[in-house]
């Protein structure tokens, strides 16, 4: 039985969650939809990534498209550092020994909290990273197979863009209940 940890990796989490922490306080009216919009940004990478990296694996090779992937992460890296710029300044300043602070995971419910989304993330994660390998395996052909994660990224930006047009339309508790039956 094979052993794996899903593609979590704090490193992505320190580019995301500033990027989406700062996209609700330049909106008010609209608030939903650039917060659907900046979601769906995952999901069109897991749109482009696939195909490009299929195609660039048979015309340059594996470590050329890697190569490629990384330049196009560090131009996208660049632009994102040099235009996100929070309107709300902090209220206080935070020194060298204050980015981490430990003394939430006293809170009960914040550990638990935690580990419930380590978990959530270990089950929904998991089994797409194994997509291609299944399709391969079950017979599909390799041209379609490895466009499965193509396919399941396009129904995934749909679903992270309605629900903001939603929220904005009925508001988001009332578009977080609805979702939820």
């Amino acid at each position: 039985m094979m052993f794996f940890l899903p593609p979590i990796d704090i490193d992505s989490n320190l580019r995301f969650v500033p990027a989406v922490g700062v996209i609700p306080q330049w909106y008010n009216r609209h608030r939903g939809l650039a917060c659907g919009v900046t979601f769906a940004s995952g999901s069109l990478t897991g749109i482009v990534f696939p195909i490009a990296m299929r195609r660039l694996f048979i015309s340059v090779g594996f470590g050329w498209t890697i190569r490629i992937l990384g330049f196009i992460w560090l131009a996208c890296l660049v632009v994102a550092n040099l235009l996100i710029r929070p309107r709300l300044k902090p209220k206080k300043s935070v020194t060298g020994s204050q980015v981490i602070d430990l003394s939430a995971v006293k809170d009960l419910r914040f550990l638990l909290l935690g580990i419930g989304i380590f978990f959530s993330d270990w089950a929904l994660f998991g089994p797409i990273t194994f997509l291609t390998s299944y399709s391969l395996a079950q017979g599909i052909d390799p041209d379609l197979a490895y466009y499965v994660i193509t396919f399941l990224n396009i129904g995934s930006c749909i679903g992270r863009v309605v629900p903001g047009v939603l929220a904005d339309k009925i508001g988001p508790y009332a578009c977080y209940l609805e979702s939820s039956y």
